[in-house]
């Protein structure tokens, strides 16, 4: 079975590089001051990717905690583990940084002056250069379905880790719980050998106690007999009582 840390860290990988061409392609139209119907779906997928990220960044965490538990067990070493808690680190730091962006006074000033002087320029009447905006508008629409088509692919990758990390979990929850039966078994056997000894030395005693009857009792041959007979019967008993 694959470890599930790295099926997920690599939808990680696949989604911060997603991030990064969105972010750069945001920061290009903010700076143009282009604040058109790309820019404002650019903006959503942006924030859509890094709330997705956020989610597979809490699943690694999951897996850190379990792992953290019994590092023999999953055949994993401190320092692999403090390597998977950078990675953890470096990608929080990377999507808060977006986050912060995306949310600043600077920002929120830039997309209201660029809509401000969109208001005043925009033309009211078709010019010379309808077929450059078409054109413009064309390649802005190619560059918006790549990025529906990557995410996609993204979204179903991301579905099938965590897929594999539920199955995971679940084995390692099955264990656990056949452990705790066996350890419940195995104290009720030892609780029915101890019943089961307490019981022997109880008709060991009753037993020795008749014989030191007999003998202060026995004056002839026959009570010696007689009490040949009773040591076998009880030495039969004990059989008896280990066997069965």
């Amino acid at each position: 079975m694959n470890d599930p840390f790295d099926i997920v860290r690599a939808d990680v990988e696949q989604s911060l590089g997603g991030i990064t061409q969105l972010h750069q392609r945001w920061q290009h139209l903010l700076q143009e001051g282009t604040i058109n119907d790309e820019f404002q779906w650019t903006e959503r997928e942006l924030k859509s990717a890094l709330k997705s990220i956020i989610w597979d960044v809490q699943d690694l965490e999951d897996t850190i905690r379990v792992v953290e538990k019994d590092l023999a067990r999953f055949h994993i070493s401190e320092s692999d583990l403090h390597q998977r808690k950078d990675f953890i680190r470096d990608a929080r730091n990377q999507v808060e940084q977006v986050q912060a962006e995306l949310s600043s006074p600077a920002t929120k000033n830039k997309v209201a002056a660029a809509q401000r002087k969109s208001l005043i320029s925009k033309p009211t009447s078709k010019g010379r250069y309808d077929k450059l905006d078409e054109a413009v508008h064309a390649d802005n629409q190619a560059f918006i379905d790549q990025q529906v088509q990557m995410q996609e692919h993204m979204m179903e990758d991301q579905l099938e880790g965590v897929e594999d990390l539920s199955i995971t979990i679940g084995h390692i929850k099955r264990v656990g719980e056949d452990m705790r039966d066996s350890l419940h078994r195995s104290d009720k056997i030892m609780d029915e050998l101890e019943g089961g000894i307490d019981k022997t030395q109880g008709r060991m005693k009753k037993t020795l106690k008749r014989l030191d009857g007999l003998i202060e009792q026995a004056d002839d041959k026959c009570g010696y007999y007689l009490i040949c007979i009773l040591v076998l019967a009880l030495i039969g008993v004990i059989l008896m009582v280990i066997y069965l």
